[in-house]
């Protein structure tokens, strides 16, 4: 079959094709993306004040988790030393304890003062700016 640009046919095709006109749709920008997707980015535009206030909020929650778990091992070595301070105290009149368990109390409430206090202190004052 050839391309005979004297057929009628051919110069209807021809003709029809002419009237065709590209689409333009509104939800499309000459670099492709849709309208909405610019919307979505300008919205976005303010990602540093967003990425500002999670920073503080963040910020704000180790603050007070961490006043909260100072509390707490406040209280728990506060309660354990009364504890042995009590234990102390009616040794000799009610509980007759030997030297030895005397001694391992006093090891053991020791250490565990010193380790709860390190391990909270390590966290509070851990050296690491919030950023």
């Amino acid at each position: 079959m050839s391309t005979n640009k004297s057929n009628p046919a051919f110069s209807k095709l021809i003709e029809s094709l002419g009237k065709i006109k590209p689409e333009t749709s509104p939800s499309v920008t000459s670099d492709g993306k849709s309208n909405e997707e610019e919307k979505i980015f300008e919205d976005g535009d303010d990602y540093e004040a967003d990425t500002q206030k999670e920073r503080f909020k963040r910020y704000r929650n180790n603050t007070k988790l961490r006043t909260r778990l100072a509390k707490w091992a406040v209280t728990v070595v506060s309660v354990w030393l009364i504890f042995v301070a009590m234990v102390l105290l009616i040794n000799n009149r009610e509980l007759c304890l030997s030297d030895s368990v005397l001694i391992a109390l006093l090891t053991t409430t020791t250490a565990n003062i010193l380790g709860i206090m390190y391990i909270v202190l390590k966290d509070i004052f851990n050296g690491n700016s919030e950023k």
